[in-house]
């Protein structure tokens, strides 16, 4: 077995790639200070010819929508 798998190196190249990824919130102080709603969005161009590692392709554009609570 090879010295790089024993620790979990990573000797393998990729390509360059640019993403973009955008977040809006709104505040929520009235739940409590530090709260809000958010709307997050990544790899807005649709960039699919991208990978982390060979052969492992990456997703297309992606949203989440969520709240975050502050809980003092």
């Amino acid at each position: 077995m090879s010295t790089s798998l024993i620790l979990g190196i990573n000797t393998e190249e990729v390509d360059g790639y640019f993403l973009l990824n955008g977040r809006l919130s709104y505040a929520l102080p009235m739940l409590a200070e530090g709260s809000e709603v958010f709307l997050a969005l990544e790899n807005l161009t649709n960039n699919t010819d991208y990978e982390y590692r060979p052969d492992y392709p990456m997703p297309g554009t992606t949203a989440m929508l969520g709240v975050n609570l502050a809980l003092r």
